[in-house]
């Protein structure tokens, strides 16, 4: 367990932690963390885990966007930041035996845990083959980080890992 943050802020003193892990620990590198009214008036925006169901199938070198606060830089102190990457490997298949795609993309600290979506405007592949033009917005996981410091290719951990969280 890593203490560098002090007891209270993020960790009861019982040491116990205040998030929701996954089945697999540490291997899975995404938690959930429960919300609770704080007496102030603070307005929620929830993300639609339903967009991961969207009938559009991501691809290689398709756009994605990863929506969070890089740096920890924000829009009126409120609004996240949309960086922009490519898919890096094929999202049918896991990587590293792990329920992970990659993508290339410039990304910084303050951005683990962003959703990652891919959002059409134009033609894209069905699960059917049908290629229809409208927008379509598809949730295709979470963000966590580069594979290295040396690297811009990122690890997103796909929707099922939220799923097996989420009880």
């Amino acid at each position: 367990m890593d203490r560098s943050v002090p007891l209270g802020k993020y960790w009861p003193a019982d040491g116990t932690p205040n998030w929701l892990a996954h089945p697999n620990g540490l291997v899975v590198d995404v938690v959930a963390l429960p919300i609770a009214p704080s007496g102030q008036s603070i307005d929620l925006f929830p993300f639609p885990l339903g967009l991961s169901d969207a009938d559009a199938v991501p691809e290689p070198a398709m756009l994605v966007s990863i929506i969070g606060f890089p740096l920890g830089i924000s829009i009126g102190d409120l609004l996240p930041i949309w960086k922009t990457g490519h898919i890096a490997s094929d999202p049918a298949t896991d990587f590293d035996g792990q329920p992970l795609s990659l993508i290339d993309a410039t990304t910084r600290g303050g951005m683990s845990g962003s959703p990652v979506i891919l959002k059409t405007h134009g033609g894209y592949r069905t699960a059917d083959g049908r290629r229809p033009m409208r927008e379509v917005t598809k949730l295709l996981g979470v963000y966590s980080g580069r594979i290295n410091a040396r690297s811009e290719i990122g690890v997103v951990w796909k929707p099922v890992v939220i799923d097996q969280i989420l009880p």
